[in-house]
């Protein structure tokens, strides 16, 4: 799960999708005002959080819907600081193996809470 979660994550922070990411993270400061742009925002997260789900449940997690939702958070963080912080040049370009070590540890965690 975390191998598939970097790899998606760095996909999506390529300097060939930066545009597009710093679009996702525009349309969801916007779905925090917008209650229309937040219930059309919403229905994707809620189909990648059922999945996600499905994944922890897998997986042995005691809670796998709160596992789901605590790593999107998770996720959109990492992505929202790379994107913020890239375009103000403060920040290297991510790290794989550390992205990947990061997600380990935090899925590890998921699954026992």
């Amino acid at each position: 799960m975390a191998d598939e979660l970097a790899t998606s994550i760095i996909t999506w922070l390529s300097p060939k999708n930066s545009q597009r990411n710093l679009a996702r993270c525009e349309l969801f400061l916007l779905a925090k005002r917008d209650p229309e742009v937040r219930r059309i925002a919403s229905v994707g997260v809620e189909q990648v959080r059922s999945q996600m789900a499905i994944l922890f449940s897998l997986m042995g997690a005691r809670h796998p819907r709160e596992a789901s939702s605590s790593t999107i958070r998770y996720i959109f963080s990492l992505m929202y600081g790379y994107t913020v912080s890239s375009t103000i040049g403060k920040i290297a370009a991510v790290d794989r193996a550390q992205l990947k070590a990061l997600l380990r540890a935090f899925i590890a965690l998921q699954k026992e809470a």
